[in-house]
This record gives structure tokens, C-alpha cells and sequence, in this order.
């Protein structure tokens, strides 16, 4: 199914545009590649100068939208090597932690290798942003990639928008 957008109260605006509904997955998914910033900060350990097997470790995970709003936010922490350290489960009555988007809560302050977070609600306006503290347990010695992205779905009513206005179709009237 191709949607013709039209709009003539903007100057210069391409006066039929066409896409198939098909598309939007891929765009929401784009949007969430290039348009949604996640940094994280370098792991700073609690005790030595450099992450020691089962020492803790803190860092700062920092997420900025970009210009439109989103919903069913995520984050997703995972290692590359399960083994090489565990992330700390976080607490808070603003957060829900789990092992998978719709799978179990995880019991706070324990150790898992994997996991997603959510605020209260899973919502992220356009252009705001989420920042977390985390802690970690290191386990094994040697190198590993701590990953970190976001999930997360746009409102149906920002990609389609309701109660648009159309055309007028003006007919005359003649009253004698």
C-alpha cells in the first residue's frame, strides 16, 4: 500500500510524495542507528587503578534522542565475553530491569551478564535524555567489549499523524 502526502501550505514542498507502510520498520530502525547517541563512560574500578578480577567498577552510560519523541525504550547491556565480568542490577522505583524486553524481572543488586533497562513509562521525548550509573564485577583477566544500544518503537501518531487537514473543495453557492 503506497500513502501520497501532499502539502501545499509549504513553499517548495514536492507536491506528491510516496511510501509503502513496509518502510517504516526500516526507518524507525535507522532512526534508532543515527539518530539516537549512546556513550559510555570508561569503567572506573572502585579499589585499584586497573579492574582486578572481582573487583567493582562504575560507569556512566549516557543516552540523547534526537527530534522525535520515543516509546518502549530499552537499554541493552551485554559482553561480549560472558565470562569476563557481570553487570550489577540496578534499583530504583523509576526502573525496571529484565533479562529480555518481555522477559523476567531481575532481582536488584544482583549479577547478571546480560540485561535491559527501563524507566517508568519507557518514554523518551525528542531530544532528551537518559543518564545511568552502573556498577560492574570483573571476573576473568583479559579484554572484552561492554555494548550498549537502545531499543525502542515511535509513537503510530508521530509517524501518521491524525486529524490532518485535507484540500478544500470550494463550490459555489448562489442564493437569489
Amino acid at each position: 500500500m503506497a500513502i501520497a502526502i501532499e502539502n501545499p501550505n509549504i513553499p517548495n514542498f514536492p507536491t506528491t510524495d510516496q511510501f509503502k507502510l513496509s518502510d517504516l520498520p526500516a526507518a524507525v530502525t535507522a532512526y534508532l542507528q543515527d539518530e539516537v547517541t549512546v556513550t559510555v563512560d570508561p569503567i572506573v574500578p572502585a579499589v585499584t587503578d586497573e579492574l582486578q578480577p572481582d573487583e567493582l567498577g562504575t560507569f556512566d552510560v549516557h543516552v540523547e534522542n534526537g527530534s522525535i519523541p520515543l516509546e518502549e525504550v530499552w537499554i541493552h547491556l551485554t559482553l561480549e565475553n560472558i565470562n569476563r565480568a557481570d553487570f550489577k542490577v540496578p534499583t530504583g522505583a523509576t526502573l525496571s530491569v529484565r533479562d529480555a524486553i518481555d522477559g523476567n524481572v531481575l532481582p536488584g543488586n544482583s549479577f547478571v551478564n546480560e540485561m535491559f533497562i527501563q524507566f517508568l513509562g519507557g518514554e523518551l521525548d525528542a531530544e532528551d535524555t537518559i543518564d545511568l550509573h552502573l556498577t560492574m564485577r570483573a571476573q576473568r583477566v583479559g579484554e572484552d567489549d561492554l555494548q550498549v544500544h537502545v531499543h525502542g518503537d515511535v509513537p503510530i501518531d508521530s509517524l501518521l499523524p491524525t486529524h490532518r487537514r485535507g484540500h478544500d473543495t470550494v463550490t459555489p453557492i448562489v442564493v437569489q
